[in-house]
């Protein structure tokens, strides 16, 4: 089993614990690390562990948290943070959007998943 490398896009963290199994608040919240926690943007997570992240929220848009192997992300270890969504500037005028040859979900990579995104929008007959 392979080790996590996960990376906060837009941010640096201060990691104050990780452990085995399940977080457990009331066994583990007093062992944080709240004085002198180091400061990241990628931590090492072993299989089958949990970490607790602080993070200064000063930086609004949305923001990936994910693994670096992206196949692990591509699999669902991936999480998106919105952060101050009403402090958004707007888009500006002409400014292009995505097409709709864009692809905008990673998906699950199967069968199903690709015809359903392509089949019906890039029928070659």
């Amino acid at each position: 089993m392979q080790q996590h490398p996960m990376h906060l896009h837009g941010h640096k963290f201060w990691l104050l614990g990780m452990g085995p199994g399940v977080y457990d608040p009331a066994v583990h919240e007093p062992t944080l690390n709240k004085y002198n926690p180091i400061f990241r943007d990628t931590m090492t997570l072993p299989v089958g562990y949990w970490a607790v992240l602080r993070f200064r929220a000063d930086n609004p848009g949305v923001w990936p948290f994910h693994c670096h192997n992206l196949w692990h992300a591509f699999m669902g270890q991936q999480m998106y943070i919105v952060e101050g969504a009403g402090r958004w500037p707007a888009r500006p005028e002409g400014f292009n959007k995505c097409s709709d040859k864009c692809i905008f979900n990673f998906g699950s990579f199967t069968n199903d998943w690709f015809d359903s995104m392509f089949s019906k929008k890039y029928d070659h007959a």
